[in-house]
C-alpha cells in the first residue's frame, strides 16, 4: 500500500505496532528453544494509553501479554494524536490499521522473488537478510537480532522507509556463472545409455544378455 493512500486518521497513521509472530508465541508458551524476546522485555517501549488499549497481564499459563480493550472502537481515541505512538502487542483489531513490526524466530536469509536477473551465461540472485519490509506498513525482523533491528526499523518506518534512515543492510546479491559439464560423466547419461544398450541387444533374443 503506497504511503499516500493510507487513509487512517492522523493518530493511527503515526502509530507503530510491535508483535511476536505466531511461531514465536508458540515457542515461548511451550518453553521450546527460541531466540524470541518476551513482551516483558519490550513493554518499556510501549507508549499507548493502556487504560484505553488494554493493560499487560499474565494469563493462566504465565504468558505476559496485553489484555483485550474494554471499549469498542477503542482505537478511535488516537484519531487526533499528533505524536508517534508505539503499541507493544497491539489489540488484534488495530493490527490492520497501523504500521506493524513482527518478530520472527530464525528469520535469517530468504530469496527475494522478482529480483533475479540473467545476463548471458551469468545469473544474479538477490536475497533478503534478517528483515523484510513490505510497503512500509508491515515489517518482519529476525527476533535473534531484535535489539539492533527493532530501533532501526522503527526509525526507518517513521521516515517513510527512506533508506537514508537505516544503518542496516538487509539485502545482498550473489552472481553465478554458468558451469559446463561433460554430459557423458553424468549418471543420467550413463543410465540412458545402459537402457539403450539393453533395448538394442537384450530384447530381441531370449537369453542374449546373460
Amino acid at each position: 500500500m503506497p504511503l499516500d493512500s493510507f487513509s487512517q486518521p492522523s493518530g493511527l497513521s503515526k502509530s507503530i505496532g510491535i508483535a511476536l509472530s505466531k511461531n514465536c508465541e508458540t515457542l515461548i508458551k511451550n518453553n521450546y528453544p527460541n531466540k524470541c524476546p518476551t513482551y516483558e522485555e519490550m513493554v518499556n517501549l510501549d507508549t499507548s494509553n493502556r487504560w484505553i488499549s488494554g493493560d499487560f497481564v499474565y494469563d493462566e499459563n504465565g504468558f505476559y501479554h496485553r489484555e483485550n480493550p474494554k471499549r469498542m472502537n477503542h482505537f478511535r481515541a488516537y484519531d487526533f494524536e499528533k505524536e508517534w505512538n508505539i503499541f507493544v502487542d497491539p489489540p488484534g483489531d488495530m493490527r490492520n490499521r497501523i504500521r506493524m513490526i513482527y518478530l520472527e524466530n530464525n528469520f535469517d536469509v530468504y530469496k527475494i522473488d522478482g529480483l533475479s536477473t540473467k545476463k548471458g551465461d551469468d545469473q544474479t540472485i538477490t536475497f533478503g537478510m534478517n528483515r523484510d519490509i513490505h510497503s512500509c506498513y508491515r515489517a518482519t525482523i529476525d527476533s535473534g537480532k531484535w535489539l539492533e533491528l527493532l530501533p532501526d526499523t522503527i526509525y526507518l518506518i517513521r521516515n517513510n522507509c527512506d533508506t537514508k534512515f537505516t544503518k542496516f543492510k538487509d539485502t545482498f546479491t550473489l552472481e553465478y556463472e554458468l558451469s559446463e559439464q561433460d554430459i557423458t560423466t553424468s549418471q543420467k547419461y550413463k543410465d540412458e545409455q545402459k537402457l539403450k544398450w539393453i533395448k538394442e541387444n537384450c530384447l530381441k533374443e531370449y537369453g542374449k544378455c546373460k
